[in-house]
């Protein structure tokens, strides 16, 4: 009887063995439902020991407060099985898991909890292993989470896409930029720029996922993420620096025995110029040096470009950018040029205003042949004031004054250009005079 009452009782203990799987795992100290950094869980002052096919779970309270995650760190993830559930029958039942919403490569678990239960429970359902459960566990806004989340990776993306200073500080002479890749250089900045340009914009959109009472505030992740932000700003404005930088070269070298070319790239150079003070001095002085080689030879570049010349029509050349040049780069222009970008300037202000005169006279000559109506008395003198105005606006030219180039041939036709197109507007006054007369007599009939 006593031996039928052991077995009865053994029977029993493998029955209730067989109706609970899963063992709970009992955390001393308790979890803490507190936001918190990661604490971790221990059994007293012991790892819980996990065996191979066994089937665990721990108990987690829900935080009363919204908007909160449950985040696990979990050491040898690969060697479990998983999930988090509002409630929980020993696995029996539709299991509902909540989605873990954490990066597939990191070693977390991330759960969006609620208040919609008092405790929520982690279940393993699988152990592939015999191990020590090396956890922590952090219960976090989610804003803070996100934020924490991203300044760590952006700050690696940021550490991976900055410009290496060596350059700028190795440079001290002309010879120097000869050594520089730049094709290479510009294309690595370009797709650090984008990068980087990639994580600014994905800042921007956190900026929204800041509580009110956390903007502006000393919160540490709040800091963390201006001191970020603060630091890509500055990178990308070096990188623009850079890049304005490295373009000037580009272009310097690509426009070597072609100084049309050179003088295309003036903005090129007048852009670094102008924002000098943001480079170091060595490299100023050594983009200075290599300017004032090509500067010198312009000079004649522009008496050959005017001297072949052979119309009235302005020069394509930019006077007004090469004298900033000079001026912005510290450089002092020889006399030649001095004197030859005085004549192209006063050759292209006469030259454009010639341009602009007989554009108007057209408009007018044009409205005149289109109208369908039958003009007033006073259409004609009308007319005849504006071509007044247009021919006082017109330079009074010499070829005197143009010194030693008087004699080119498009200062010679750009005299008569000038004459040309006074005699023009002086016939249309008169016959414009004529018009308005007949037409007066006309309308009185």
């Amino acid at each position: 009887m006593k031996r039928t009452s052991q077995i009865l009782a053994l029977l029993g203990f493998l029955l209730i063995l067989g109706c609970h799987p899963f063992k709970e795992l009992k955390p001393k100290p308790e979890v803490q439902p507190i936001e918190s950094e990661y604490i971790e869980i221990l059994n007293k002052d012991k790892k819980f020991e996990l065996k191979q096919g066994k089937k665990y779970f721990m108990r987690f309270p829900a935080i009363q407060a919204p908007q909160h995650y449950l985040v696990l760190r979990v050491h040898h993830l690969e060697f479990l099985n998983s999930y988090l559930t509002r409630q929980f029958n020993q696995g029996k039942g539709n299991v509902i898991k909540l989605p873990d919403q954490s990066d597939p490569d990191d070693n977390l678990l991330v759960y969006e909890i609620d208040q919609t239960v008092p405790t929520f429970y982690w279940v393993i359902d699988e152990v592939r292993q015999d191990m020590l459960l090396e956890m922590q566990y952090r219960y976090v806004p989610i804003w803070r989470f996100r934020v924490e989340s991203m300044n760590s990776q952006f700050q690696l993306t940021l550490a991976r896409n900055s410009v290496d200073r060596e350059i700028f500080e190795s440079i001290s002479s002309p010879g120097d930029l000869e050594q520089i890749n730049v094709d290479r250089e510009l294309q690595s900045l370009e797709k650090k720029t984008e990068a980087l340009k990639g994580i600014q914009g994905e800042m921007i959109g956190i900026e929204g996922i800041f509580p009110p009472e956390v903007v502006n505030s000393s919160d540490p992740a709040y800091q963390d993420y201006q001191d970020l932000k603060n630091e890509l700003e500055k990178e990308l404005a070096f990188q623009d620096d850079y890049r304005v930088w490295l373009t000037a070269l580009k272009k310097e070298r690509e426009s070597r025995g072609d100084d049309g070319a050179f003088l295309a790239a003036v903005p090129d150079f007048l852009t670094f110029f102008r924002h000098q003070d943001r480079y170091p001095e060595n490299l100023v002085q050594a983009t200075q040096a290599l300017l004032e080689k090509r500067l010198n030879r312009s000079s004649s570049f522009l008496v050959n470009q005017l001297s072949s010349k052979a119309d009235a029509s302005p020069l394509p050349v930019n006077v007004k950018e090469l004298r900033e040049l000079y001026d912005e780069s510290g450089l002092t222009p020889e006399k030649e040029f001095t004197d030859i970008a005085n004549v192209i300037e006063r050759f292209n202000t006469a030259a454009r205003a010639v341009e602009e005169a007989n554009s108007e006279l057209d408009e007018i000559m044009n409205e005149i042949q289109s109208g369908s109506k039958w003009p007033s008395d006073n259409f004609y003198s009308e007319k005849s004031r504006e071509v007044g105005n247009i021919k006082s606006d017109l330079p009074s030219i010499s070829r005197s004054e143009f010194g030693k180039f008087s004699g080119y041939t498009a200062v010679r036709k750009l005299t008569a250009e000038v004459e040309s197109v006074k005699q023009r507007a002086t016939r249309m006054q008169r016959d414009f005079r004529r018009a308005s007369d007949v037409v007066a007599k006309i309308n009185r009939l």
